[in-house]
């Protein structure tokens, strides 16, 4: 489970943030992902001021953004360092 303050809920990039809301988001790792027909990166969270990843039981992590300089991040079930080894998304095996 993934909660947010920042830019969402959809995905945002520095070229284009201003149309998300600035607001507390929660999503699961899973549905952050937007699939691309050819594996790549994506859910990038744009102007973040903190964020949590936990398992069901809401054990995890937080990260905090240093004083106000927000930070931008991704969240994948399968390393994104194996989207160069895959052309297809079909091919992709995921990690769990």
């Amino acid at each position: 489970y993934v909660t947010w303050y920042g830019r969402g809920p959809l995905p945002s990039y520095c070229d284009r943030k201003t149309g998300y809301k600035i607001d507390k988001h929660s999503s699961t790792v899973t549905d952050m992902e937007y699939r691309y027909m050819r594996p790549q990166e994506s859910s990038n969270r744009a102007d973040v001021r903190y964020f949590t990843i936990t398992n069901k039981k809401g054990k995890g992590l937080k990260f905090i953004s240093y004083f106000s300089d927000p930070f931008n991040f991704s969240a994948y079930q399968s390393y994104n360092r194996f989207f160069f080894f895959f052309s297809l998304a079909a091919d992709l095996c995921r990690t769990r």
